[in-house]
């Protein structure tokens, strides 16, 4: 393994993706992502950090006691209805609790709730400890991602929020943290826990209209008291593409960058952005995620990067193998390698996929009125030293 390797962390053990298959919306993601990656031979140019499991104490940094201990007593009652073969283990009250707390709908109940709720903050937080102990300058946990639980909700199909727990947990170290949230949903959850402060910059660029979950992320939405300006949303219309979305986010960034100077970053990489989600309605391909990933990277700043939604998953798979290409500066053979989950990507097994033929209807005029609105705002981010950042 080179010194160059070594500069980057890769989370991974085979029990934490084992556990991982189990989210009920991404059933055996976990699993077909790395072993795409592993199929290219991308684990050798990067150091394998086995993630630890999260205590309570470290999901109650974030999440309400509460709802913590209703997850634990979730996974206990199933559990034992598994072992005693019981069909009811809930009585209506309890049922009705559960679902007030965004259980069971969206959030489907599965046997393993709470040992996953530990493990994907567990990720999160040693790819933090990665970049804040200097193990590595780029740490990725593909498992992590999850923005729209709330500290005492379930929601969008996310248990806890490991990327607001990451955040608190680099800001142990680092005084300014820039959040970019590439999935198609806007990254609700972190804004909002992140909304009043100068500390952390949230970025979302997403979806937005028509009803579109979760009906939030206005371009108007700019954060509150000192955290004002600090909150930055790009809403988009369908059907954007490559071409248009990295314009869009190569304009923000680069202005958020040079008005903020961020200590660290993180990135959320969620694949529902891509053409042909079932979930999203942009026509993007792993060009547009990969784009964006390097042109943070060239800044050589410290940057955890993240899952998040991805629901066509041999697409996610090709999408987040190509990002790990990116960061590591290699080229990939278009064919699939020939591996265990290989016939999950015919007809062609090629790694690139097309955009389809969707309208843009996002207009130059709409795109041009919104980096002038975005970067207004930006722009008051300026003159603030390190002694005047306030959470």
């Amino acid at each position: 393994m080179t010194s160059a390797a070594l500069e980057i962390a890769y989370i991974h053990s085979e029990k934490y993706v084992s556990i991982c298959d189990k989210h009920p919306k991404v059933k055996g993601r976990a699993s077909m992502v790395h072993d795409l990656i592993e199929s290219y031979d991308l684990l050798s140019l990067m150091k394998i950090v086995a993630p630890f499991e999260a205590s309570c104490n470290d999901l109650l940094t974030y999440h309400t006691e509460k709802y913590i201990q209703t997850l634990e007593f979730v996974e206990k009652r199933l559990v034992n209805s598994i072992e005693s073969h019981e069909e009811d283990c809930f009585n209506e009250d309890e049922i009705n609790y559960i679902n007030e707390i965004g259980l069971g709908y969206d959030c489907s109940l599965f046997s393993n709730i709470y040992l996953y709720a530990k493990a994907i903050v567990g990720g999160t937080l040693s790819a933090a400890n990665c970049l804040i102990d200097s193990q590595a300058v780029v740490s990725i946990n593909l498992n992590g991602g999850w923005h729209h639980a709330r500290t005492d909700e379930a929601s969008g199909f996310c248990y806890v929020n490991d990327i607001v727990i990451g955040i608190l947990k680099l800001l142990t170290k680092f005084k300014k943290v820039l959040y970019i949230d590439l999935d198609v949903h806007h990254g609700d959850y972190v804004e909002e826990a992140f909304l009043y402060t100068n500390k952390v910059v949230t970025f979302s660029i997403h979806k937005f209209g028509d009803g579109f979950f979760p009906g939030t992320g206005m371009k108007n939405s700019i954060g509150k008291g000192k955290g004002k300006y600090y909150t930055i949303n790009a809403p988009l219309k369908d059907g954007v593409d490559n071409k248009m979305f990295t314009y869009v986010f190569k304009n923000i960034f680069t202005e958020v960058f040079h008005c903020f100077s961020p200590e660290v970053i993180v990135v959320q990489c969620g694949a529902d952005c891509l053409t042909g989600d079932p979930l999203g309605s942009f026509n993007l391909t792993s060009e547009a995620l990969v784009d964006c990933v390097k042109f943070v990277l060239k800044e050589k700043v410290p940057t955890m990067i993240l899952g998040g939604g991805g629901y066509n998953l041999s697409n996610t798979a090709r999408c987040w193998t190509q990002v790990i290409a990116g960061i590591l500066n290699t080229t990939l053979n278009n064919d699939i390698p020939e591996h265990d989950k290989w016939e999950c990507y015919g007809p062609d097994f090629a790694l690139s996929f097309n955009p389809n033929h969707k309208k843009n209807e996002n207009s130059l005029e709409y795109i041009e009125d919104l980096l002038s609105f975005l970067k207004g705002n930006i722009k008051f981010m300026r003159g603030f030293s390190k002694n005047e950042i306030s959470i």
